[in-house]
């Protein structure tokens, strides 16, 4: 049984000042995303954008100290070849959770309270842009009436409606991308995995989360081999949290 580590704060300074965070993270064997969270967590001040290069043009850029920091939390360092797909991830005692336990109590606050609006007049861009999309594919030869459609595309939200679902969706999305605004996180666009198109996801605290709204639907036959569709509720799907 391998012996748990723990990141040491003036060790982790050291390297960090030595050299890049790139190499460093990965001496970790995690991601430089996950590194920079440790760091913050620790207390522990990072080089910033752009030291690496005037060190290679022989200036001597300003070192900040290590600040003192009583009490931090224990960071667990992960063995390399534990981590299988997905991004490395550093593994948290519980006096590390202090930051998350204060966002989840504001969530239960009146201000951070998530309502759908009943109308709006000034819609989110990527909002705009999904609103447009399917009007576009409504007018697509392929486009059948009786069944959802599901697409993506750049600055589009992934969603998978029916014809008479459109502006009861993209108010849920406009409260959405509020509520997203009101936190800090952000909408930007990634590739699939095929690399065949682009998708709008948003970033919670560095961290890329996947969410789609669905329409369910239940087929009836209405006709011998004829079959219909009947809409029941919108319903979400989403990989991570948020």
């Amino acid at each position: 049984m391998n012996e748990i580590r723990y990141y040491d704060r003036e060790t982790l300074y050291k390297e960090l000042w030595e050299e890049p965070a790139t190499r460093v993270a990965k001496r970790y064997g995690v991601s430089d995303v996950a590194l920079a969270k440790t760091c913050k967590k620790l207390n522990v001040p990072k080089p910033p954008v752009g030291y690496w290069i005037k060190v290679e043009c022989g200036k001597n850029p300003k070192k900040p100290k290590l600040p003192k920091f009583e009490n931090p939390p224990k960071m667990m360092i992960h063995e390399p070849r534990k981590i299988l797909k997905e991004e490395p991830r550093d593994i948290l005692v519980p006096e590390a959770f202090e930051e998350s336990d204060k966002l989840i109590r504001r969530e239960e606050t009146e201000e951070y309270k998530i309502v759908v609006p009943t109308e709006c007049n000034l819609w989110h861009p990527f909002v705009t842009a999904t609103r447009r999309y399917y009007r576009e594919i409504k007018r697509s030869p392929y486009y059948r009436d009786n069944e959802r459609t599901s697409f993506h595309g750049e600055n589009v939200f992934p969603i998978s409606i029916g014809p008479q679902s459109l502006d009861r969706v993209s108010l849920i999305l406009q409260s959405m991308c509020d509520a997203f605004k009101l936190r800090g996180f952000t909408l930007v666009n990634v590739e699939s995995r095929d690399k065949r198109f682009k998708h709008a996801i948003v970033v919670v605290q560095g961290e890329p989360i996947d969410f789609r709204i669905m329409e369910s639907s239940t087929r009836v036959e209405v006709d011998e081999g004829k079959y219909s569709y009947n809409r029941n509720e919108i319903s979400s799907w989403r990989k991570g949290f948020f």
